[in-house]
């Protein structure tokens, strides 16, 4: 008797391009955008989009390099999925936790 139960494999131990994909979602949901903008920007369709997002097809740096800035991020940072400090060229902020300390006057 088969099974169609797949085993959990960690994030860390997946495919490149399918962590490349869960940070893309990550990143979407986070900023808010949807499979229809992305679809627009890299000129695909939504269905192409999902695939992508699925981790069924890779992104292609091509397409990481237009999505980056939809998400106010750097290509390193949506590589890795990580988001570091925003200087001049952008908003955002940077990874829960590691905000600058302050102190009291």
């Amino acid at each position: 008797m088969s099974s169609n139960v797949q085993q959990f494999v960690p994030l860390d131990q997946r495919p490149f391009h399918e962590r490349v994909a869960a940070n893309v979602r990550a990143e979407m949901a986070r900023v808010g955008v949807t499979q229809g903008q992305l679809a627009t920007v890299l000129g695909i369709t939504q269905q192409s989009v999902s695939a992508k997002r699925r981790g069924e097809t890779p992104f292609t740096l091509n397409d990481l390099d237009r999505i980056a800035p939809v998400l106010g991020m750097t290509v390193i940072e949506l590589i890795q999925g990580t988001r570091g400090p925003r200087g001049p060229r952008g908003g955002g902020v940077g990874p829960a936790g590691l905000e600058p300390t302050t102190s009291a006057v």
